[in-house]
């Protein structure tokens, strides 16, 4: 199973590693450095928007370099 992450964070890619290794056994984690289109501190609402736009950024680069992705994570905080 191929789960991108909208991160080049060690911390936010363990995490990611970490939550889906305790379901799936074969996992292979990738982070891209992508936009979150939100402030670099952002607050209430924008936290959601930045992880959901990160999220849809993965989407568009699944496409386009066809990485056939299973999941696609946006984490912001």
């Amino acid at each position: 199973m191929k789960i991108l992450v909208g991160s080049k964070n060690p911390v936010k890619i363990n995490a990611v590693k970490e939550a889906f290794g305790k379901y799936f056994n074969s996992i292979e984690i990738i982070g891209f450095d992508v936009n979150s289109g939100v402030a670099a501190m952002p607050v209430n609402r924008e936290v959601y928007d930045g992880a959901e736009n990160r999220a849809k950024n993965l989407i568009e680069i699944n496409k386009a370099k066809i990485l056939d992705a299973d999941f696609f994570v946006g984490i912001k905080g």
